[in-house]
């Protein structure tokens, strides 16, 4: 996994190689990537070892869009927000949430941590997100809101990424993730999508689309121990 963690790193630093240019091209549009990962990658590395670096059987990946401001736009860890880290790693004391993460949060605790993280892989199909503005106010914004060679720059680590997980299945979060997943004609099998956690967080909302994760996962974890004794 620290492969994962190394090739992230690097693509942030290219990014403002003068060679780059991707940062300016952004720039003028008002848009800035969040740098989450960077500030926080002692946490993400911790948080990767803890989680991640048991060798296991392959992984039910979940893919979401991007990292948001309020939640792993400052974690630098897809689909979590502090006080979520806050509870998985107790040296972490930091109460931020996000809505999306506390969602995605509950569903962690249904099955525990260990047992989560174990069979699950969580992450975004690009790692960086990004933060515009918006009639003055700060906002997200979305990597299928950037130009078509934009978008391909930064998605294109999440081919990397899966290179080193080698997924079970991949289920995305989201119908625009979806179609990006579709295009990309990886050689791992393609699961139907889910809501979005944000969705899902929203409280007419959440019933429905926590028995939707948690009956996904639950399948995955018993046909991984199907046959183990």
């Amino acid at each position: 996994m620290q492969a994962i963690l190394d090739y992230h790193h690097s693509f942030y630093q290219n990014i403002f190689t003068a060679q780059s240019g991707i940062d300016q091209d952004l720039g003028k549009k008002d848009v800035r990537i969040l740098d989450g990962f960077i500030r926080q990658q002692e946490i993400v590395k911790q948080f990767y070892q803890r989680y991640y670096c048991e060798n296991s059987k392959p992984r039910l990946v979940l893919c979401g869009i991007n990292p948001g401001r309020r939640g792993a736009g400052k974690t630098g860890v897809p689909f979590l927000d502090f006080k979520s880290l806050s509870q998985l790693m107790p040296e972490i004391n930091n109460n931020d949430e996000e809505l999306s993460a506390q969602f995605v949060f509950k569903v962690i605790a249904h099955f525990g941590a260990d047992t989560f993280f174990q069979h699950v892989y969580l992450t975004n199909i690009s790692w960086f997100g990004f933060e515009g503005t918006n009639n003055g106010r700060k906002v997200n914004v979305n990597y299928y809101e950037l130009d078509d060679h934009e978008q391909m720059i930064f998605t294109r680590g999440f081919i990397e990424e899966m290179k080193v997980v080698k997924p079970a299945c991949i289920i995305p979060l989201s119908e625009k993730v979806e179609k990006t997943l579709q295009r990309m004609n990886l050689p791992y099998p393609l699961g139907p999508k889910l809501y979005h956690p944000y969705y899902c967080s929203i409280k007419t909302n959440t019933e429905k689309g926590f028995q939707e994760y948690v009956r996904v996962i639950s399948d995955h974890i018993q046909n991984s121990n199907y046959g183990t004794g």
